[in-house]
């Protein structure tokens, strides 16, 4: 009767967390949209909902409309190409709708809550999983995460599922270790950032076990379910597979360093004896991957800058809610390692190999904040745990008011955070400009297989062209500037079969009117 009790307290409260995570949906409702989304994943589902081919651009790297996609567009060279396969399966089923991935998302958000929740529960306790639940429910990195649609949402989930399947049982049984395994595939074909924090099961399993038949079991179907997903591509004349692929054909990943596509493709040589003096570690990274020499001296610097960034991040207030939570996470592994010393154990080679592979790889991106979030939400409400059961010992009233109290400080804590958050986020986001601009070419009198010249970013034009379903070719404002001076604007526009502008500064459009005949969007 009393586990029964406690069975139904336990679904009530996941029910719960589950309603209330839905509320991340209210800055988009607010503001009319999120800060960003996955454009490049949504315009693949779309196109691929719509065309039936897994692509965004032109071999010319021309954002394509999906009518153009069947006959001209080249395969994506993506490692996230489970997420924008699922949401061609959404889009086939409801039909395509700007909104839809960003309600997919906040559900898919709210029920990792409550599988963090129920994890949490069963490896800690009710009190730790509640508070874990209130810390998580506007974590700043998390909501923003949640409104990001096309990015971690499907990954979010398959991982915490792999970690219920695997941390379940106190002895995980053989099938749960494969479908962990299972789960933990779909993770890394979802968002392949999580190959940084897959392996960490594997080396804790083995080292708990010393079992091969067990760590064959949990690793072989991640395995099979990898190989099996990117064989196509790999067998493929085209080569388009992006883990085996030797050179990269999509613009979002050669686009960190060069310009544009015509940088790219016309005046790749010049652009870099123009740049290669740059020391900036993020510019050095990508001379690294291309194959330009770089000094030792500068490699470190790249690494360094890896190293400080994630550090630095962490605290950051708009990330996990700053040095508090910092200072419970520590506080609550040194707990671990007294009192669970299996997950501490975990948790330490988690944080260990997550952060070496990152400096490893070279990589500053605040997202990969996202992977760890289980550890932050156990050490942390652990800690607070444990310092509220010191604190009132003796009285079960006191105890109890203070974890009331505690959750709606954890709550309050991160709201305030994530305020700041999507203040800097949207005052960023180029999303007025973005809107401004979709309406413009909504309104224009062009067909949507007509290129159009675009100024902004790359992921701006990605945007522009999910909202608009035109097809738009990014040309960077320097390379205009280049372009003018040697009178050739009109000859790059040629390339790419140019017949409108959009989106360039007063001062460019005027190069480009003085210099072509293009249609002109303002």
């Amino acid at each position: 009767m009393k586990r029964h009790k406690s069975t139904r307290i336990v679904s009530l409260v996941a029910l719960a967390i589950c309603l209330l995570s839905l509320l991340r949906i209210a800055p988009y409702f607010y503001k009319g949209q999120s800060p960003w989304l996955g454009y490049r994943n949504l315009n693949l589902a779309r196109n691929m909902a719509l065309s039936g081919k897994f692509s965004v651009e032109s071999q010319q790297n021309i954002f394509l409309s999906s009518m153009e996609i069947s006959s001209q567009g080249q395969i994506a060279n993506t490692g996230n190409s489970l997420t924008p396969v699922i949401y061609s399966w959404i889009f086939k089923a409801f039909g395509f709708n700007y909104n839809l991935p960003v309600f997919v998302s906040v559900i898919l958000s709210a029920l990792t809550s409550v599988l963090i929740f129920l994890l949490i529960f069963r490896l800690l306790g009710l009190w730790p999983a509640l508070l874990a639940a209130s810390l998580d429910l506007f974590l700043p990195v998390n909501w923003l995460g949640a409104l990001a649609a096309g990015f971690y949402e499907w990954a979010m989930l398959f991982f915490v599922l792999g970690l219920v399947c695997y941390f379940w049982q106190t002895k995980t049984k053989v099938w749960q270790l494969i479908l962990a395994g299972l789960c933990f595939g779909l993770a890394v074909l979802s968002r392949n950032a999580f190959l940084v924090s897959v392996p960490a099961v594997f080396i804790f399993e083995f080292m708990q076990t010393r079992n091969l038949k067990r760590l064959l079991a949990l690793g072989l179907p991640l395995v099979v379910i990898f190989v099996l997903w990117i064989a196509p591509g790999w067998l493929s004349p085209e080569q388009f597979n992006t883990y085996l692929a030797k050179t990269d054909t999509d613009l979002g990943r050669y686009g960190h360093l060069f310009n544009d596509p015509y940088t790219y493709h016309y005046n790749q040589e010049n652009f870099i004896n123009e740049v290669l003096n740059d020391k900036h570690p993020d510019t050095l990274d990508f001379f690294v991957k291309y194959g330009y020499e770089v000094s030792f001296i500068d490699r470190i610097k790249v690494y360094a800058n890896s190293a400080l960034y994630y550090l630095v991040e962490f605290i950051r207030l708009i990330n996990y809610g700053g040095p508090l939570i910092a200072l419970l996470m520590i506080f609550g592994l040194g707990l671990f390692k007294k009192r669970q010393l299996v997950l501490f154990k975990f948790f330490s080679i988690w944080l260990a190999s997550w952060y070496v592979a990152l400096i490893y790889l070279r990589t500053n991106n605040w997202d990969h904040f996202l992977e760890i979030k289980f550890i932050v939400l156990a050490t942390a409400s652990y800690a607070a745990t444990f310092i509220i059961h010191k604190l009132f010992d003796n009285s079960l009233k006191l105890k109890r008011a203070s974890f009331i109290l505690l959750a709606g400080c954890l709550i309050l804590h991160s709201f305030l955070a994530a305020k700041w958050l999507f203040h800097e986020e949207y005052n960023t986001s180029q999303l007025d400009n973005l809107r401004q601009a979709a309406t413009r070419l909504n309104q224009s009198s062009l067909d949507r297989d007509e290129v159009v010249a675009s100024g902004g970013s790359v992921i701006f034009n990605e945007g522009l062209n999910y909202f608009t379903d035109q097809s738009i070719i990014f040309f960077h404002p320097q390379t205009i500037k280049e372009l003018y001076q040697q009178n050739k604007i009109s000859e790059a526009f040629d390339k790419f079969k140019v017949v409108a502008a959009t989106n360039f500064e007063p001062e460019i459009m005027s190069l480009i009117k003085e210099q072509t005949t293009v249609k002109i969007i303002e």
